[in-house]
């Protein structure tokens, strides 16, 4: 830095960075040439200081040169609002980086009114609601986005969210200024700012920080960064310099949108969640990528209830496995015969010992009795236990009988291909009395009462092969036995 010791020499550096003060006619305020200025940065900043409210007086020179650049120095020191690098450049002898986002210091003066300052100037509290302050030039952190304090200013200026805000933003105390602190679109209010009582400039006709104008950018143009925020995520965008009005624009980042498909991308700037219908779907359930066990596999009803897959088998399909991935692999081959009023129909057998029945038929595709620990759904299975997995099948004959029968019964019942073979039941129920075993560890058991008379001629006799209802041969027993009932009356 220098000082020069002529004051020609100094005010004309001091105009090389910005406008030359002129006298007011009252000489105790400075005035700037309408016509000078430092031209327009490639960041959208004015070519000149511009008037506002109709003052009268532009505000001053630019104060954001670099930090490395020397600073003119007039004899006996800068008025308020030029730059310094130390207090005894100013004739206040008070420097402060006043500016924010400003890349140096201008001169400041101390101040208990609005009264003190010059027009285009107010009076800074040092802190919030103070009663002396510094007279500075208008502030470009007016709705600033912020994260602290400090991004604010360095006086009273506060990062906070107000009443009507989502973010938190800058807001310039007016307690002694009053409405000489605010833009022409501000007004001076009482409200609070993270709960804490404030008087600041807030933007009038309900507008938000964000969609209001910004503070003013005749000295400090460089785009200001802003966010937007809400439920679906952040959008980061910029607040330009308006060179025709010497403010900041309103936020530039668009609200967020969450994405509505897991093949949707953020939009520039943004950071954002995805919407629920994206990952409400068993090929994104909960979140992208997570596909649900058995999606897209045969016989299995396949669905998503955030964030948790859902899965049953298909009527009487079922996952006897226990592995979702491939559906619900095991087909009941004979389907429809799980009650006494779908119970198949085997017709009319006499009573010869040489007339043997076989159940299903005596010939064609094994009986089985899968079972499983799924809800079977799409159809609903009718007569189905959910506690063995399972569902019944149900026969009926009717036996013929006659004068030269005994009407006697004798059945087996044979399960083959089983991991649990001692876990089945056969039922016979005739006109007269009802007969029960239960398989053996070798997968068999027969039913043959003592005695005659165990049905009346051309009576129904209904047959029922199940899975038992005891520990060790429940749902989670899954199993696919093949069965046979075979015997005569």
């Amino acid at each position: 830095m220098r000082r020069r010791d002529s004051i020609a020499l100094a005010m004309a550096g001091v105009c090389l960075f910005a406008a030359c003060a002129t006298a007011t006619g009252d000489g105790s305020r400075p005035e700037f040439d309408d016509d000078a200025g430092s031209g327009t940065s490639s960041s959208g900043g004015p070519d000149t200081p511009t008037d506002r409210d109709d003052a009268g007086v532009s505000p001053g020179p630019a104060a954001d040169a670099s930090s490395d650049a020397p600073i003119d120095v007039a004899p006996g020191g800068n008025p308020v609002g030029f730059p310094c690098a130390k207090a005894d450049d100013c004739t206040s002898g008070e420097c402060r980086p006043v500016l924010a986002g400003g890349t140096s210091s201008v001169c400041v003066a101390p101040c208990t009114a609005q009264t003190d300052c010059a027009d285009n100037f107010f009076c800074d509290p040092v802190t919030p609601g103070a009663t002396s302050g510094f007279c500075v030039p208008r502030s470009p952190a007016h709705c600033k986005t912020c994260s602290d304090d400090g991004d604010c200013g360095a006086l009273s200026e506060t990062c906070g969210v107000a009443a009507g805000d989502a973010v938190k933003a800058c807001h310039v105390d007016c307690t002694i200024a009053g409405q000489a602190a605010c833009p022409p679109d501000y007004a001076c209010v009482d409200t609070t700012l993270d709960g804490a009582a404030a008087k600041v400039c807030r933007p009038t006709g309900g507008l938000s920080c964000l969609d209001a104008l910004g503070g003013f950018c005749d000295r400090v143009a460089t785009p200001q960064t802003c966010a937007r925020a809400n439920a679906a995520g952040n959008c980061v965008g910029q607040r330009p310099c308006l060179t025709a009005s010497t403010r900041y624009d309103a936020c530039g980042a668009q609200a967020p949108v969450c994405k509505a498909t897991c093949s949707s991308t953020d939009p520039a700037g943004c950071t954002t969640s995805y919407c629920a219908e994206a990952t409400a779907g068993p090929a994104n359930c909960g979140s992208c990528g997570t596909v649900c066990p058995g999606h897209l596999q045969p016989n299995a009803n396949v669905g998503c209830s955030q964030p948790t897959c859902t899965f049953s088998c298909q009527g009487e399909k079922y996952n006897v496995d226990n592995d979702k991935d491939n559906g619900c692999e095991v087909s009941d081959p004979y389907v429809g015969n799980h009650d006494t009023n779908s119970a198949t129909n085997l017709g009319d057998h006499g009573c010869s010992d040489g007339d043997i029945l076989t159940m299903p038929s005596t010939a064609g595709v094994a009986a089985r009795l899968p079972s499983d620990s799924e809800v079977h759904t799409n159809p609903a299975i009718v007569g189905f236990n959910s506690v063995t997995g399972s569902a019944a099948d149900y026969y009926k004959v009717r036996g013929t009988g006659s004068i030269l029968c005994v009407n006697n019964i004798d059945y087996t019942l044979t399960v083959t291909g089983s991991s649990y073979p001692s876990c089945y039941h056969l039922h016979i129920a005739t006109d007269k009395d009802t007969y029960d075993c239960d398989t053996n560890a070798g997968g068999t058991c027969r039913i043959n009462p003592s005695g005659s008379s165990k049905y009346t001629d051309n009576s129904t006799i209904t047959f029922i092969v199940s899975k038992r209802d005891v520990a060790g041969c429940r749902a989670a027993q899954r199993d696919n036995p093949a069965y046979r009932v075979s015997g005569h009356f």
